[in-house]
């Protein structure tokens, strides 16, 4: 199998791997501003199936934050939501079959609290292909659409929903399409779903497994994981426009971190930052955090490193002062426990938290979110309590 269908149940393998503890080492250019790391939730205690925490949403209005885990065993998976009197909810728990299971993708929400998401499998039995399913704020369930893998549908929709002002949803499928190298596809409030593209490999790209952005326009940004460069095979990042027209806007090379997995973030000026996993270049580089211009120039902003950390993953986020956070899926001279990053933008990196395993946390998947006055928040697939993951919150 590709290394991004494997990273599908990269999770449910770590299991079996060894956990070092990482240690708390900070290599930064200068002295970060402190912050303190608190741990506001564990999963799995009592009789809960929440285990396994993949990423976050947040109602900055409210402070609430809403999410997804796999399960136990992975099996089914949860909806939740945690509020800011400590209190988590699980707002529905997938039953598999028809209804979907292994909710990889991280929500969108609606104004009125409608929660939007995708499962990677089950769906029509005869696929496995995965479905794009709602959540009201009344907790009902319902399936929008059951991907079938044909020519004019997708499969394994790895990532998650973007919601535009209109109650369209915007995603990708890692395979299925006219060539079964995945799709990009918009599912209307009216049920329709449209193929907006589909990958053919080579240049082209293929296996997107990252969400889309949207600009003002209704310009569609994302990226494929493979694909683009023939010598290096580490993917793209594209345009398309609302009618489907794409454009190439950069081809990953073995010169900086290829594989981009996580969801690309546009800021007021049109640049969109981002993430690869790949190896970044030589000398033992983990990965990078990339910046692409609207004029196309291309700049790699850290290339991650046995004393920094490695591969980055998840979503982004951006402060007022033009700062970058994120988290890696590695930590310092160890595997899988991560830690949370600062790029400023005067070009110096900081290691704000490094998970130390246990109850600590380790493996975070999802990325961060941030609150209306700064705040970070996250989940950690193992560690806490329970050893089921995490919610935290990194105050300034």
């Amino acid at each position: 199998m590709r290394f991004i269908r494997r990273k599908a149940t990269v999770a449910l393998r770590l299991a079996t791997l060894p956990l070092v503890l990482a240690t708390a080492s900070f290599m930064c250019t200068q002295s970060a501003q402190a912050w303190t790391y608190k741990i506001l939730y564990s999963f799995g205690g009592g009789d809960t199936k929440d285990y396994g925490a993949l990423s976050l949403r947040i109602d900055k209005d409210t402070g609430k934050l809403y999410g997804t885990t796999l399960g136990r065993r992975g099996k089914t998976g949860t909806v939740f939501e945690f509020a800011t009197d400590g209190t988590e909810t699980v707002l529905h728990t997938f039953a598999g079959g028809t209804e979907g299971s292994y909710p990889l993708g991280r929500l969108a929400r609606d104004g009125e609290g409608n929660l939007y998401g995708t499962d990677l499998y089950s769906g029509d039995p005869a696929c496995d292909c995965g479905v794009v399913y709602e959540v009201t704020r009344k907790r009902d369930f319902k399936v929008l659409h059951t991907f079938l893998g044909d020519p004019d549908d997708g499969k394994s929709p790895f990532a998650g929903l973007t919601l535009d002002p209109s109650g369209n949803l915007y995603g990708t499928t890692e395979y299925g399409g006219a060539n079964d190298k995945g799709i990009v596809f918009r599912l209307a409030p009216d049920g329709s779903f449209t193929v907006l593209y589909s990958f053919a490999g080579g240049v082209d790209g293929a296996y997107p497994v990252a969400d889309v952005t949207l600009d003002k326009a209704g310009n569609i940004f994302g990226s494929t994981g493979y694909g683009g460069d023939p010598n290096c095979d580490c993917g793209t990042i594209f345009k398309l426009s609302p009618f489907g027209q794409k454009t190439i806007l950069h081809v990953f090379t073995t010169k900086h971190g290829g594989y981009p997995r996580g969801g690309l973030l546009l800021d007021q000026a049109g640049n969109l930052y981002g993430t690869g996993t790949g190896p970044g270049g030589r000398g033992g580089t983990k990965g990078a955090l990339f910046r692409l211009a609207p004029n196309g120039q291309f700049k790699t902003l850290i290339k991650f490193d046995r004393e920094f950390g490695g591969e980055p993953l998840g979503h982004l986020v951006m402060d007022e002062a033009g700062a970058i956070y994120g988290i890696t899926h590695r930590s310092p001279d160890t595997y899988y426990d991560g830690i949370i990053y600062q790029w400023s933008p005067d070009g110096t990196r900081h290691q704000l938290h490094v998970f130390g395993g246990d109850r600590d946390g380790d493996v975070p998947e999802g990325g961060l979110v941030k609150d209306k006055v700064g705040n970070l928040y996250g989940v950690t697939f193992y560690g806490g309590d329970h050893e089921r993951g995490t919610i935290f919150e990194l105050v300034k």
